[in-house]
């Protein structure tokens, strides 16, 4: 992993964290605000100038369904982000998820956007996180990551199995995520980057060029199949 942690392009993931953390600040500033909507299509990534708000919803055009498929949706997404800012760890986000009940956001949309408004406390859990974890348990082995990886994106979306199991794995994920973003710091430091304090934020990847991101180029990330996009809602 150490190979591949020395070729990541560390300035475009620095740039990348500091993208992420200034949606945190408008996110914290927005919750509380007298306009639930206006939140809620930021938070959820509604538009291409939020994307960087929620890659989990954007990828996968989750937003504008979970705002017309839930009663009353722009308030509860703010009463969940409301709780997610307040909770004292990452291990209380799959319990709130469900609780809040809404279609559409389970897991991933909603570990993202967590992680959005409390990233000392919460991280990311979705298809591209859980790739850089099997990547570590199968010694960088690329294609057994990726064939483990289909096996966990292979069951039903919707079933109670299926959000049990992704809940299980996000308990995982903050070992991972945390080594990850433990090994990359001294060697960030060796080409003048220091990548912040809210390690969540640095280890989770986007579409650009964050950390795990990054590892996905260098590794070839398998691609999605071909045919009609799924609409991911774990």
């Amino acid at each position: 992993m150490s190979s591949l942690l020395q070729r990541l392009p560390w300035h475009e993931v620095s740039t990348h964290y500091q993208s992420r953390t200034q949606v945190h600040n408008d996110l914290s500033l927005m919750v509380n605000a007298a306009d639930p909507m206006a939140f809620a299509r930021h938070a959820l990534a509604i538009g291409p100038e939020n994307r960087y708000s929620n890659y989990s919803a954007y990828d996968h055009g989750l937003g504008k369904l979970i705002l017309s498929k839930n009663r009353r949706a722009p308030e509860r997404v703010v009463e969940l982000a409301q709780k997610f800012a307040a909770m004292k760890t990452g291990r209380e986000v799959p319990h709130l998820i469900r609780e809040a009940d809404l279609k559409y956001l389970k897991i991933s949309v909603g570990s993202e956007l967590a992680t959005m408004m409390n990233p000392r406390a919460s991280w990311v859990t979705n298809s591209r996180s859980m790739w850089a974890n099997l990547l570590i348990k199968h010694g960088d082995n690329v294609q057994k990551a990726s064939e483990e990886l289909r096996l966990y994106k292979d069951g039903e979306l919707d079933s109670e199995m299926e959000y049990q199991k992704w809940a299980e794995l996000h308990f995982e994920l903050d070992v991972t995520l945390t080594r990850l973003v433990e090994m990359s710091e001294p060697l960030a430091r060796l080409v003048n980057v220091n990548l912040g304090p809210l390690k969540y934020l640095t280890a989770f990847r986007g579409r650009d060029k964050s950390f795990i991101g990054a590892l996905r180029e260098r590794r070839r990330f398998p691609q999605s199949r071909r045919g009609p996009r799924l609409r991911t809602r774990i």
